[in-house]
Formats: structure tokens, sequence, C-alpha cells
């Protein structure tokens, strides 16, 4: 009771500095050069969510001035997502949540391009955002909360999806180079030519460098080339994405604040460990547009490979992954006088490899050498969706919608099934293997997803809303097959989720805002205890405040803020490490960004942009018993960039400006506190040229 009054009380307070602000704001002035954050949701789904819950858009325009090397940077402008960094491209992702690892962990967020999702059904990968070209994406969406009534399974608690860029107006190229510390490198290239009724962009980059800390070098390669043509009846869209990441993999150093030790942080205790993944995508985008309603269909096809050392894990055991998959999805909307409705349908099959080898030698007797899974999995997935748009009156609309998905497994286990090693003899522990592969089997699942909310226009610059939804996460390929501890099955049901959300947002002629707070509580969770025993019931619950506000200033200074309050809890008791009401591990109760841009009219001859942030981490727990636990930190970065001339511009960036130690993730596991380190203070300069 008290925790939801303190909750209350925050959010009140919150809503009046909002409110009170607003009222203050000074005489108009010409705007500010420079891009605030757009608080929007994709055209696809215009209709169903933009009058309701809480979705961010990053512009083409912020993600250039970042300038970012790891999409954490980026992410870091949304209240409500925190990304941490691992080594290398590798992240962690957190939407309404806490940090997660390990089973359940992967698909619990939807990765999308262009709306078309980037894995097949019952495939994801826990880093899936380094297959995509963040760095020169058209915008960054993100929907906070489950989105599954539209999007469908893995939208569990909230999704990302970045767009490609259209060809520009004129046949124009782009170049960029950059220089950093550590050896890095990085060549960006954007090239569009028109002809008529059509045009194409090309976006490349690739960048190496050879890592801050001891053999954590990387090179990576990102390709997008997207078709644009216009019919007289059908508009296409075809887009070609690939991606290639070779890494050397930096393991967690371990000890006490081993973050602070200057030659511990700096190391890397499994130089061996590598990750090396490349991907393809292919789709067309079909659009047609009848008297107000239009049609999109869109075929795709994906392929993906991956082979990286699991230095997470005792033994050290390599996997290999891969995928082909292909489908179909359509949208189809169409509109009457008052009222907008929507549906859609996706069609797909994919097939499935994935194999886990371990070259050193038995482990404790229960982690043996040579292969310990191999198996095939071939899916059939089939969704389809309605919504509406009632517009009850002029200030009042109600939105609904509902999905259904069916997802089949056929599983195909290339060994010997049971607790064995791989010639089928038994393990010497008396716990058995720690790896049990089950016998050949059929697997499905159906979900469903709803959603319904309200907004009420207060007047022409506020607007209040409230929505009630639902999310479900059918349990992946690696949950069912990849069995471990005993497990003879896996019986495990789809997670779900419901929440409820409520809030305001206000804009004027110099400020916007919207602020946002939420309860969800999720069931079915899979976790896993540090004796690697399996819990398929689980339950957590969350609540909290999400903020964004921008505010100009003047002419010369704009302020925008992305901040979130939250705490995340264990609902239930597992075992004897999870008590009913604990916070769950890595899951900070505060999560801020704070940015200054500053554009002045007569230094330089206001042909500059300054940019100071700070982001904020606040302390969490490293375990789920919640008794060891991160300080927490902030950094500070800063951003600018000169005109040279209408077609030159040289820019800058300096991360970590007070060079703080800091842990980008911080974890308690085997006995150990872990962390992976923060990259010291750092200088990178760039120079563009648009021909």
């Amino acid at each position: 009771m008290k925790q939801a009054f303190s909750i209350a009380r925050l959010i009140i307070t919150t809503t009046l500095c909002c409110f009170l602000s607003t009222q203050h704001a000074i005489a108009e002035t010409a705007p500010l050069n420079l891009p605030p954050i757009v608080i929007t949701a994709p055209k696809s789904v215009q209709p169903l969510w933009s009058n309701t819950g809480n979705y961010s858009a990053i512009s083409a325009e912020q993600i250039n001035n970042t300038q970012h090397t790891h999409i954490n940077e980026v992410l870091s402008q949304t209240p409500g997502v925190w990304i941490s960094k691992g080594s290398g491209q590798e992240h962690l992702t957190a939407i309404r949540s806490s940090s997660m690892s390990g089973p359940g962990a992967c698909g619990a967020f939807l990765y999308l391009q262009d709306n078309v999702p980037i894995r097949p059904a019952g495939f994801c990968n826990i880093n899936n955002l380094f297959e995509v070209n963040s760095e020169q994406a058209g915008s960054i969406e993100v929907i906070r909360g489950p989105s599954s009534s539209i999007f469908g399974g893995n939208a569990l608690n909230g999704l990302i999806n970045i767009t490609t860029q259209k060809p520009a107006e004129k046949d124009q190229t782009q170049v960029s180079l950059e220089g950093g510390p550590y050896d890095f490198y990085r060549f960006k290239l954007s090239n569009s030519l028109r002809e008529k009724d059509s045009a194409i962009r090309l976006d490349f980059n690739t960048v190496s460098s050879n890592g801050y800390r001891d053999e954590t070098g990387y090179g990576q390669q990102k390709l997008n080339l997207r078709m644009d043509s216009t019919g007289q009846t059908w508009n296409n869209s075809t887009v070609l994405s690939a991606s290639l990441l070779n890494q050397e993999t930096g393991a967690y150093v371990e000890g006490a604040e081993a973050y602070k030790d200057p030659d511990l942080k700096r190391s890397n205790p499994s130089p061996d460990a590598y990750r090396d993944a490349w991907s393809s995508r292919i789709y067309s985008q079909f659009s047609k547009n009848s008297g107000g309603n239009n049609l999109v269909v869109t075929p795709y096809w994906r392929r993906s490979q991956m082979d990286f050392l699991m230095h997470f894990l005792p033994g050290t055991p390599t996997e290999k992954n891969e995928q082909n998959s292909a489908g179909i999805q359509t949208n189809l909307e169409w509109n009457t006088s008052k009222h907008t409705f929507s549906g859609g349908f996706r069609i797909e099959a994919a097939e499935i490899n994935l194999t886990q080898d371990q070259s050193a030698a038995e482990v404790f007797g229960k982690l043996p050498q040579g292969k310990q899974y191999d198996f095939d999995v071939n899916t059939r997935h089939l969704a389809g969706y309605i919504g509406a748009d009632w517009q009850i009156n002029e200030r009042l609309h109600l939105l609904n919608s509902l999905r259904l998905e069916y997802l089949h497994y056929s599983y195909d286990n290339n060994m010997i099934s049971g607790n064995t090693r791989e010639d089928g003899t038994l393990c010497v522990s008396s716990q058995g293997c720690r790896y049990t592969r089950p016998a050949d089997r059929n697997d499905e699942f159906n979900d469903a997803a709803m959603r319904l909310g309200l907004s009420y226009d207060i007047n022409e610059r506020q607007q209040i809303f409230s929505s009630i939804g639902s999310g479900f996460r059918p349990p992946q390929a690696t949950d069912l097959y990849r069995l471990q501890a005993g497990q003879e099955s896996a019986d495990i049901d789809s997670e779900q989720l419901n929440s409820f959300e409520a809030g305001i947002n206000s804009h004027g002629k110099k400020y916007s805002s919207q602020l946002t707070t939420f309860v969800q509580k999720k069931e079915n969770v899979i976790y896993r205890n540090s004796d690697r025993i399996v819990f398929s019931d689980g339950a957590t619950q969350s609540e909290g405040v999400e903020l964004a506000f921008n505010y100009e200033i003047n002419i010369e200074h704009q302020l925008n803020f992305a901040g979130t309050y939250a705490r995340h809890r264990y609902d239930n008791t597992w075992g004897d490490e999870v008590i009913a009401g604990d916070d769950m591990d890595t899951a900070p109760r505060r999560i801020a960004q704070l940015r200054w841009l500053f554009h002045p009219n007569k230094l330089l001859n206001g042909k500059s942009s300054w940019t100071l942030e700070a982001n904020h981490t606040s302390r969490y727990y490293t375990d789920a018993a919640n008794q060891h636990s991160y300080p927490g930190h902030t950094i500070i970065n800063g951003y600018a960039s000169y005109d040279i001339s209408s077609s030159m511009k040289i820019a800058t960036r300096i991360t970590n400006i007070a060079n703080k130690s800091y842990a980008e993730r911080a974890d308690f596991s085997f006995g150990e506190e872990r962390y992976f380190p923060g990259t010291p203070r750092a200088l990178f300069l760039t120079f563009e040229w648009l021909l």
C-alpha cells in the first residue's frame, strides 16, 4: 500500500510540475534549428496507437547528430528504455522491465525493420539489434508496453522498429569518415539516384576497432539498398539489408568493484571468446491507396548465421545456429466518415538449426566434452489481427485491437536423446549431465492479445489517455529443446503480460511533453536459479512513471528530458532465492537522460551546434536474492559540429567527459561479482561531405 501511495504522489507531483511549466512558457520566438524528440507512432498503425499509450520516434537528424557506435547511445533518448552494453556490439534490452538474460529473456522484445520482424517467430537472438543498420536509419520507433494485439508474439514488453531512409529528393552522395581511440575507424556512404517515377538509395557503413579492453577488437559492415517506384495503381518499396560482424569478445571481469581497477577493467579473462555473425533480409512492400483506403502487402525472406563462444558458461562451449525463413504480411486500413478500421495477417515458415559443442575436457563431471546439442526445428506461423478507432465525438476516441496467433514447432533431434554424453554414456556427477536432449516431437501454441483504449482532447494542446492491454511470448525453440539440470521435458506455457496505463500529452509553441504511468503483471515467467534449475511458473509485477519533455528556452537553447521511475518485483516465491516482493535483479528504479542543445546565432557565424547530455542509471541489485548491488552511475557526453560550407561538415563527440569508472552491466553469479567495465573518456572526430 505504501508503494502505491508513493507512486501516486509522484504521478501527481510530476503532472502538476509539467502543467505549471507549460503555463509559464515565455513569448514565441523563431524555432530552434535542432531536432526535438518526436512523440509519435509508426505510420502503418498510427490510427490505433497514436491516441493512447507512450510511443517515441528518434529522427534521422537526431541519429546523425549522435553518431552512435552502439545502439544504447541513441536509445537512451527514449524514456522507459535501457539498453545495457556488453562487449563490442552485444547488448541486453529492457523496456518497462528489468534487463533480462538467460531463459525467458530472449524474445521478450520484438525487433523490426520497416515493420517486418528481423527474425522468425520462435527463434530470437538476444543481441538482435546489431543485425540492423540503425546508424543510417530513417528513424527509430519505440512502443513501450505490450504490443502483441497488433504485432504479435515477442512484443511482450514492447518493440523497436528501425526504418530505412527514403531516397533523397535529388541525386546526391554523402560520405563520412570518422576516427577515434583504440584504432577506431568508420566509413559511411549514402547515395541516392532518381529516374522519373523510380528512385534508389544505398546506405553502407563499415567500422573497425581494437577495443578498449584486451582482445576485444571487432569489424562490422552493414548495408541497406532501397528501391522505390510509383505506379498508376500500386507503389512499391523493396529493401535489401545485410550485416556482417566479426568480433573478439570480452568476458566479465570478476571481483568486488573490479570495474574500478585500472588493470582488471582492461583485461579479458576469456581472450579466445568471439562472435561471428551475418544476416540478410529482402522484402518488397506493395501499397495501394483507393478512396482513402490503404492496402499494404509485404512478402519477405530472411537468412542468418551465428557462431560464438559461450564464455559465460562453465566449459565455454561453442554455439552455431542458423535460420532460413520467409513469409508474407498484409495490412488493410479503411475509413468511414468518423471511424478508422484496420486488419491484416501474417503467414511464415522457417527452418532452424542449432548445435552446441564443448572442446574443453569434462567439467564438474556433468559438463561433457563433445557435442551437447544438435537439432533442427521447422516452424509454421499464422496470425491475424483487427482493430478500430471509434470517434465517439469530436474529442473522444475509443480504440480497440485483437490479434490471434498460431505457432507450430516440428523438432528433430540429431543426437542420442536423453541425459547423456554424446556417445550415450552417463555423466559421473550425482546430478547427471547438465544437458538433456528431448526426443523428436511436435509442439503448438495458440495465443491471443487485446487492447482497449480511450483518449480525450481537453483542448487543442492537451490530451488525456488510458488503456488496458495484454501481450504474449510463446516459448522459443531454445526454451523447449535445450533442456538443462535434469529436465525431461519443457512444460512451458506462453508468457502473458497484462497492463494498464494512463497519461497526458501536452504541447504548445515552445514545448511538448508526455507523462505516462503504468502497471504491469506477468505470468508464466521462466526463471533459472544459480543451480541451473528452471522454473516456468514465475510471476512479476512492474509499476512506474515515464516522462518525455522538450522545451525551447529561446531561439538558441533547448532542453530535452527522458526519464523513468519504475519498480520491477518478483510476484511469487521461486525456490530458495526469489522471495515475493523483492526487486528483480538488474532493474534500476531510475533511468534518465537530460540533453541541452545549443545553436548559437553569433558564435562561428551561426554554423555550429553543441549538445551536452547526462545519462543516469540508479543503483540496482545484481542477484535475485537482493544481497548484492551496483551503486549506479551518471555519465556525461558532449557533441559539437560546424558547417565548414554547404557541402562540408566537421563534428566531434566526447564520451564520458568526467572519465568516470563505471560498469555498463553488473552481475553476481557463481559466487562472484562480475562486470562489463565502461570505456574511459574518448574523443571522436568526423568529416562529412555532400557531393
